[in-house]
């Protein structure tokens, strides 16, 4: 697919050298997770020293009923966090970046592999997926006989009425993904490999900042990107944070917990720091871009970034008379 598709809502940035379109994608919550805030730290850092655009787009397709899709409160942590983006409001030109008001984009797009046969309408996936799935599930990939149908009885079962579900043609070329693959939840939300794809291409995205839980999707986005045609971005994958207080094993880290202590916003950002590179401890950062000229990700983090009190209490007096 050409980019002139979309050539009227998404222009072709214009870029120095070496600048940077740097993602991060947050799920709605009603708190901004640690874990999206080091990210959100690690893509400010880089866009700061090279130049280009920092991007927040908010997954708002979970279905838990607690889950705020309101965009503003993530900005507002993040703002006070010092780490503003540059995108989030659809004035800024490659918006909307919600996922659920860029659904007309993902079903162009689904139209377009549907139309170069290289995706289909699958009516067994809504049968063996009754209900919708959450969203960071396993991903569950079939070959169904739904592939072999012709154009006509395709067509004929959709004026039916049945329900479908638009699944990737996976071919022998793509041979690290087993089996087609569906591109939306049985509701109709995009599966988030398949908005990421989308979204990186359309935002011109050169790295996407994100969970480690996320990277059990490679897989399927470079199939995607397989078949489209298009470039994949740089992925960076953060650890996940353990919180060794909390009394819920799987309970996640968030910004809005550690505000209760009365950490300052300095203290806090220097933590987030800390935990991603080894010699944090000795920068002040006054959210100021050359204090980050030395601030890289350590090459090997381990597997999970435990949370040290003792450490964060003692950067926080560093602040306590300012």
């Amino acid at each position: 697919m050409t980019f002139t598709l979309f050539n009227d809502r998404f222009p072709q940035r214009q870029l120095p050298p070496g600048a940077e379109i740097i993602k991060v994608d947050i799920q709605s919550k009603p708190y901004l997770g640690l874990e999206d805030a080091v990210c959100a730290l690690v893509a400010w850092v880089r866009v700061q020293k090279a130049g280009g655009s920092f991007i927040v787009n908010l997954d708002d397709t979970d279905p838990d009923p607690l889950a705020s899709p309101d965009l503003a409160s993530v900005i507002n942590a993040l703002s006070w966090l010092g780490l503003s983006p540059n995108e989030w409001r659809d004035s800024c030109g490659y918006g909307p970046y919600v996922w659920s008001e860029r659904w007309d984009i993902y079903r162009e797009v689904a139209q377009h592999l549907i139309g170069t046969g290289q995706a289909y309408h699958c009516f067994c996936a809504s049968k063996n997926h009754s209900s919708t799935p959450p969203f960071f599930q396993a991903i569950v990939t079939h070959h169904q006989p739904c592939d072999q149908l012709n154009e006509g009885d395709e067509i004929a079962r959709l004026i039916a009425g049945e329900k479908s579900t638009i699944c990737l043609r996976v071919d022998g070329k793509q041979n690290q993904v087993t089996g087609s693959f569906p591109l939306f939840t049985p509701d109709g939300a995009p599966m988030p490999y398949f908005a990421h794809v989308v979204d990186n291409y359309l935002m011109q995205v050169t790295t996407h900042v994100r969970r480690h839980s996320a990277l059990e999707l490679v897989t399927y986005e470079t199939a995607l990107c397989q078949a489209l045609g298009w470039p994949m971005p740089t992925y960076l994958h953060l650890p996940p944070i353990q919180d060794p207080q909390s009394s819920a094993l799987f309970e996640e880290p968030c910004l809005s917990a550690l505000l209760t202590e009365n950490y300052s916003s300095k203290a806090m950002v220097n933590y987030l720091a800390h935990l991603i590179c080894p010699d944090a401890e000795n920068t002040v950062v006054d959210h100021v871009a050359d204090k980050f000229q030395h601030f890289e990700v350590a090459p090997h983090l381990p597997e999970t970034l435990i949370l040290d009190y003792q450490l964060l209490n003692s950067i926080q007096e560093r602040y306590t008379y300012e």
